[in-house]
């Protein structure tokens, strides 16, 4: 098993149902492409590892890979082709084809499991949204053939974006599926801001999972803030840039500080989450 970029064990939260029929797909249905659809931030990455924590005993093999730095195909298929053969030392065949050739003789013969996370990394967004960029269309050639050959694997991906491929492959074949993310229900997001040291009986608890989306990832970056020895938090009411003080578990009114405001959908790119953090940071100093 190699779990490569694969996160560290984290709570999951208010997805049972989503987590449930993942499984099912993974091992019932034993689809052939599947993929977890959603922003960022949302949980993608997560579910996806809880599953496959889960179940790896099922499979013979398991690759988890980040995308998030965009590598080629080629890159991707000696991967995999040197994890599912005969170590690091194996010949690779020359040529995309002959490699594709290659990795389908491996995916029939064993049951594995391989894990591409991020790949809206290589994929444009907007208008063109499914497609990819310039450089990396191979990977809708693999997602076809993953979807429409006959093998024993499953290929797990996360992504912003549905690639076309996987699209119009789920319209075709029970075997190819795609789970879309919503944000978590305000009992789920409570239960986030709790864990950060968020009083259950501040009033706008509620209104701040509902501002931020159901997001997990904003809602644990700017839930519950130690800044200083104090306890902070965003507050709806005064703003989007508005940290409020927490004395005696109420908003006390007039203690706040401002920072820049950070798009949601900025969260989960590593940039918008960045700068938050870097900000957040300057103000614990």
């Amino acid at each position: 098993m190699d779990w490569g970029e694969a996160p560290s064990a984290a709570k999951l939260h208010g997805r049972a149902g989503e987590l449930q029929q993942l499984q099912r797909w993974l091992t019932i249905d034993r689809c052939r492409l599947i993929a977890l659809i959603g922003m960022g931030g949302i949980g993608k990455t997560t579910l996806a590892a809880h599953a496959v924590r889960a179940l790896a005993g099922q499979f013979d093999n398991l690759v988890w890979r980040s995308l998030i730095n965009a590598p080629p195909l080629s890159e991707m298929l000696r991967v995999w082709l040197q994890g599912l053969s005969d170590g690091p030392h194996a010949e690779l065949p020359d040529g995309l084809d002959a490699q594709l050739t290659a990795l389908f003789e491996l995916l029939r013969q064993r049951r594995c499991l391989l894990v591409l996370d991020n790949c809206e990394s290589i994929m444009q967004a907007g208008e063109r949204a499914g497609r990819y960029l310039a450089g990396y269309e191979d990977y809708g050639q693999l997602f076809k053939r993953i979807g429409e050959v006959n093998h024993n694997s499953c290929v797990l991906l996360t992504s912003r974006e549905l690639p076309h491929e996987a699209a119009r492959l789920e319209r075709e074949t029970p075997l190819v599926c795609s789970l879309s993310l919503s944000g978590l229900s305000p009992e789920s997001g409570q239960l986030i801001l709790n864990e950060q040291g968020l009083p259950t009986s501040l009033a706008h608890s509620h209104a701040l999972v509902e501002r931020y989306s159901g997001n997990p990832l904003a809602l644990m970056l700017v839930g519950a803030l130690r800044l200083g020895g104090r306890l902070f938090v965003f507050d709806p009411g005064a703003g989007d840039a508005a940290l409020s003080l927490v004395a005696n578990g109420e908003v006390e009114q007039g203690a706040q500080r401002r920072i820049e405001p950070v798009a949601l959908g900025e969260l989960g790119a590593g940039d918008g989450e960045a700068a938050l953090r870097e900000q957040l940071a300057g103000l614990a100093e």
